[in-house]
């Protein structure tokens, strides 16, 4: 029979009878959604966190490719502006330090 508890934000385990816990670290998917992959020079752009967010990650973290970054929490969508044509990737990164986990999508700006 096992007995569970949840620590932080592992969830731990031990086998009644055997005298130990084992812990085991989430595992983080993460997950989002463009508004487009093809917008006009200073057209906003939003994004849709999909991740697991029942995980209980501490970090998230966007990165939009022309050297913008922003830290979230419990916001499920972002927003973001290119003042420039180009190739851009963008990038979510959820979870800490030695657990992360992050998705990449390429966003097209014109003139």
């Amino acid at each position: 029979m096992k007995s569970l508890l949840r620590v932080s934000k592992f969830t731990c385990f031990t086998v009644i009878g055997l005298g130990f816990w084992a812990c085991q670290k989430p595992d983080y998917r993460s997950c989002f959604i463009p508004s487009a992959t093809n917008i006009k020079v200073r057209q906003e752009v939003s994004f849709t966190n999909c991740s697991d967010y029942d995980k209980g990650f501490d970090d998230c973290t966007w990165y939009f490719g022309d050297g913008k970054v922003q830290n979230s929490v419990g916001t499920l969508t972002v927003t973001h502006k290119y003042l420039e044509a180009g190739k851009y990737k963008v990038r979510l990164v959820i979870g800490e330090k030695d657990n992360i986990s992050e998705k990449t999508e390429i966003i097209t700006v014109t003139d």
